[in-house]
């Protein structure tokens, strides 16, 4: 059975969540711990970097530099 590009693009949202809970249930039968969550804030840093990361590409694709400026104090 051959799935067109199309067939497949249906069918794949349903997928990838089963295929992320397929990897958290390798990873705690092949090592037989517990998983732990990194949180919300793990999450939230490698969404910034990678933020950063693609705005640091797109400008130098425009010629442009970018220059980090120091955090400023910031209430939450």
């Amino acid at each position: 059975m051959s799935l067109t590009f199309s067939t497949w693009l249906s069918i794949a949202p349903l997928l990838l969540p089963l295929i992320s809970i397929a990897r958290i249930f390798y990873k705690l039968w092949t090592t037989d711990g517990d998983y732990t969550d990194p949180g919300m804030d793990y999450y939230e840093q490698r969404y910034r970097e990678r933020m950063v990361n693609n705005l640091h590409k797109k400008a130098i694709a425009f010629g442009f530099e970018l220059i980090p400026q120091p955090l400023a104090n910031t209430v939450s």
